[in-house]
């Protein structure tokens, strides 16, 4: 290949990279999360997943609450909902979506409203359909530092997890 097309080709696939990235990660669509059997939140309600989750039980979008490597309130009732924790096998994205289709089996549920960081929202609902039978909504909580985006270590993360969720591991 000639020097200019070698060029041409690195700017198509840095453009792609970059459009793939805008959609994927910075900006991904999100759901609204109407009504649902259960909320889970993923890695333990980090940072901020954790207070938007419990904030959407205490709303009434469901009167469950499903937590992630969680640890506190586990497997009690309060406020009108009750709080469930689990710890994912393997310990990542897909296996949280494994054990919440678990529950959702077990408990008979219809709709998971899955809570996660915005960057992380698109891949999530992705791996979360694959294994769960029902609906499953997405609902980004942007980070709170960078201003609302994810840090370059967050992007390369995901771009790691997409690669393999598209190639390695295509099943729940």
């Amino acid at each position: 290949m000639t020097r200019r097309r070698v060029a041409a080709a690195t700017a198509v696939l840095l453009a792609a990279l970059a459009v793939f990235t805008a959609r994927w990660i910075l900006w991904p669509a999100t759901d609204a999360p109407g009504r649902a059997d259960a909320v889970v939140v993923l890695g333990g309600g980090l940072g901020e997943r954790l207070p938007a989750g419990r904030a959407l039980v205490e709303r009434g979008v469901a009167p469950v609450l499903v937590v992630s490597h969680g640890s506190r309130g586990c497997g009690t009732r309060r406020d009108g909902y009750e709080t469930l924790c689990f710890t994912p096998d393997p310990d990542r994205t897909q296996g949280e979506a494994r054990a919440a289709a678990r529950l959702a089996r077990e408990r008979g549920w219809e709709t998971l409203v899955v809570v996660t960081s915005t960057y992380h929202a698109a891949r999530a609902r992705k791996l979360f359909e694959r294994c769960v039978d029902g609906e499953v909504r997405g609902v980004g909580v942007d980070p709170p530092t960078s201003g609302g985006l994810p840090t370059p270590s967050n992007v390369l993360r995901e771009w790691v997890g997409w690669g393999h969720a598209l190639v390695a591991e295509r099943g729940c």
